[in-house]
């Protein structure tokens, strides 16, 4: 079988103020289309893939988008020892690796970065293995009853739900910080 490189200009790329106003369930359908569509493996068949260069996706069997990154020369060697390969195994069978080959490097970079820019996902945002620091935090049981049951239905470890949270907080409270303030000029 012979496998032709895909021209990004055929895969649908969505605009910047799609990527503000897409609903989840947009982003899951757009998922979905990769999936059947496009050449995919189980996570656990992951040697199997092909030896060129491409840019691919990882998704769940609830068609979230978990990563997406890519490989200038060979699919397979990227995936030895992909930094990523720990978070993906913690979160059980149902992850299924996409791909595109492309032979254009210069668009498969673009693209990377818009796919990333739009759907956000979850392993693009956790820092690389080398830019990782542990903090330990202590919560009620409670609390961790919550973030176990959400990273539960996320698919997701306790550890990254925990770090997207703070992140997320993170980025809440520079956005109240770099408002203007409303009441200044009110004397």
């Amino acid at each position: 079988m012979t496998v032709e490189a895909v021209n990004p200009l055929t895969l649908p790329s969505p605009s910047p103020q799609q990527a503000e106003t897409a609903s989840p369930s947009v982003k899951s359908g757009f998922a979905k289309m990769m999936r059947e569509t496009l050449w995919s493996l189980p996570l656990a068949d992951r040697r199997k893939l092909p030896k060129y260069a491409g840019i691919y996706f990882v998704i769940n069997t609830n068609n979230e988008l978990l990563y997406i990154g890519l490989s200038k020369t060979n699919l397979a060697k990227r995936w030895r020892n992909h930094h990523q390969l720990h978070h993906l195994t913690t979160m059980g069978d149902g992850i299924y690796i996409v791909w595109a080959k492309f032979d254009d490097i210069t668009a498969l970079v673009k693209l990377e970065s818009g796919l990333i820019k739009f759907f956000q996902p979850i392993l693009n945002r956790l820092p690389a293995s080398g830019d990782k620091v542990t903090v330990s935090v202590i919560v009620t049981k409670e609390v961790h009853g919550k973030l176990k049951q959400l990273a539960n239905s996320k698919r997701w470890s306790v550890s990254q739900t925990g770090a997207v949270l703070i992140e997320e907080g993170l980025d809440r409270a520079d956005q109240e910080n770099s408002a203007p303030n409303q009441h200044q000029g009110a004397a």
